[in-house]
């Protein structure tokens, strides 16, 4: 029997096989380790807090229910993955894995609907597992879902949404079509609720987008319309709390139906450009060609969101990209729609690129259009070529390229790496595990103190393993609920404050401090000869050896 595309039965069995099986060797890669690789970064860490308070208590961190946004210690967080992510914590309880999980069941289902999508557009299975291919072997994506960001859930939103509106266009009647309209809007409103740069980016898409589809007679103005009023509907809440905490500068929290709209003092102004430089035009040229050249280089330099040289996605591979862009084949006609919303998605960015610091999760929104970009360039080169070889080297590419990754990005007992080992001594990452053992020990010696460095950054970890109601992190802060401690969290003090150390109190030390002295060694610091310190413990702490030493005198 033949199938409506040419195929036999046979040939689409193993077309859906391959691409079941592709995605089942990603998710096995996704989750492998996902509770301890790569180590809990501190923003991932304060969100992490969010969803447990919730999950718990009900109350976010500063005791808001139905917080609109997440104030946050460190100047607020989206709550867009919240929404995912609470359900799973409070029925399965808290872990890192459990935390992250929800993530990468979102980007395997991202991957197999686009694929699914290409796949009865082109009407080729060559066409979707390709893109398919070039999806699961991007480096970004690996890195960006195996640990938690607040605002990279916002680009996936989009990119549903605009498959919802190719559904819609598809549809066979009016009831599936306006089902599909009103969903694929709604995906692509709720990004407003996943990264506040969306709020800047969105009115700029759905402009273009609204013009795009009009023209080009693929909605009326009535559906038009509708997808408006949703859209409105759903942001409102957003709108109001954007001017309240930017315009009036709200300092005590309001209510908007069922939403907490939080003050807001500490807005990421930090992600944009100065715009009161005298030089703005030159500093926003200069933006755009520094965030050019982290895509070109393949790193924005931060080790939490790349790994040399693989970059968003191999940058050799942005070769495909202008193939991807203008290849035009008249019997893919339904999938050029497709591209045509990708890349509106994508030159929509453009603007922001001028103003929104980069680095690969600033510039987020750009990164899937370009995966899917560069897939379907894979897509319209293997129409092009007959031979076979140079079919065979086009489909092997990108295996080579993301088994090559992997392999960086795991490493080995002898070449840990970052995500593996993150960075000694570093307070922006740290071990669930190292801190959960440090943790035990001040349980099993209550109403002592231990000192740790930094201490209004590294609590957010402490917090991570041991969670409490917002009504006892007021009590066991020196600051309000919520808010980053000065100098002491709990039985934490601040290193700052060591000189007033109590007998029988403990501090946490870098091991190299006390000589890597084997424990039961005793000792004085200088300026501190009257009091005697001994080495009761060697942990790990901020991904390097740490001596937990008690004053015995």
């Amino acid at each position: 029997m033949k199938h409506k595309l040419g195929l036999t039965g046979h040939h689409v069995l193993i077309g859906y096989t391959l691409m079941g099986l592709l995605l089942l060797i990603d998710g096995c890669f996704l989750f492998y380790k996902l509770g301890t690789v790569p180590h809990i970064f501190i923003d991932e860490s304060a969100l992490a807090n969010e969803v447990q308070s919730l999950a718990d208590y009900g109350q976010d961190t500063h005791g808001y229910s139905w917080p609109l946004y997440f104030q946050g210690p460190f100047g607020g967080q989206s709550i867009l993955y919240s929404f995912f992510v609470v359900p799973v914590v409070k029925l399965f309880g808290f872990s890192i894995a459990a935390f992250r999980a929800p993530f990468v069941i979102i980007t395997l289902l991202l991957i197999l609907s686009i694929s699914l999508l290409v796949r009865k557009l082109a009407q080729h299975f060559a066409a979707s597992l390709l893109v398919e291919l070039t999806l699961i072997t991007a480096p970004w994506l690996f890195i960006s879902t195996r640990w938690v960001l607040d605002c990279n859930i916002a680009p996936i939103m989009v990119i549903f949404g605009i498959e919802g509106l190719m559904l819609a266009f598809r549809a066979q009647t009016k009831k599936w079509r306006l089902s599909w309209l009103l969903l694929g809007t709604a995906f692509i409103a709720i990004a407003a609720y996943g990264y506040s740069v969306a709020w800047l980016y969105l009115p700029v898409f759905l402009l273009i987008l609204a013009i795009y589809t009009f023209v080009k007679k693929l909605l009326t103005w009535q559906e038009l319309g509708m997808a408006l009023v949703l859209t409105v509907l759903l942001v409102l809440p957003l709108v109001i709390f954007a001017i309240d905490t930017n315009i009036y500068h709200i300092t005590t929290a309001k209510h908007f139906l069922w939403w907490t709209l939080p003050p807001y003092s500490n807005n990421r102004n930090v992600s944009f450009i100065d715009f009161h430089a005298p030089n703005i035009v030159d500093i926003a040229i200069a933006n755009l060609g520094a965030g050019i050249q982290q895509y070109i280089k393949g790193s924005d330099g931060l080790a939490w969101n790349s790994l040399a040289p693989y970059g968003v996605i191999y940058p050799a591979l942005l070769l495909l990209l202008p193939v991807g862009i203008f290849a035009y084949h008249q019997a893919d006609s339904r999938l050029n729609i497709f591209r045509n919303l990708v890349v509106i998605s994508l030159v929509s960015f453009v603007p922001l690129m001028l103003i929104v610091k980069p680095n690969y999760n600033h510039w987020n929104f750009i990164n899937l259009p370009l995966m899917i970009l560069v897939g379907l360039g894979f897509w319209y080169s293997y129409q092009f070529i007959r031979v076979w070889l140079v079919r065979a080297a086009i489909v092997l590419l990108p295996v080579v390229l993301g088994l090559l990754f992997v392999h960086a990005y795991y490493g080995s007992a002898n070449m840990p790496t970052y995500f593996t080992a993150g960075v000694q001594n570093n307070y922006l990452q740290a071990s669930y595990q190292n801190i959960d053992q440090i943790n035990q020990f001040i349980k099993q010696h209550p109403n002592r103190y231990l000192y740790v460095s930094q201490l209004s950054s590294t609590f957010t970890y402490f917090k991570t393993v041991a969670i409490v109601s917002p009504a006892e992190d007021a009590k066991i802060s020196d600051t309000p609920a919520g808010f980053q401690p000065k100098l002491k969290y709990g039985a934490l003090r601040d290193l700052s404050q060591f000189k007033t150390i109590r007998k029988r109190d403990y501090a946490l030390l870098p091991y190299a401090n006390v000589n890597s002295a084997p424990i039961g060694t005793t000792f004085t610091f200088q300026n501190m000869e009257q009091d005697k310190f001994k080495i009761v413990k060697v942990t790990p702490y901020l991904s390097a050896p740490n001596a937990i030493v008690q004053r015995i005198k």
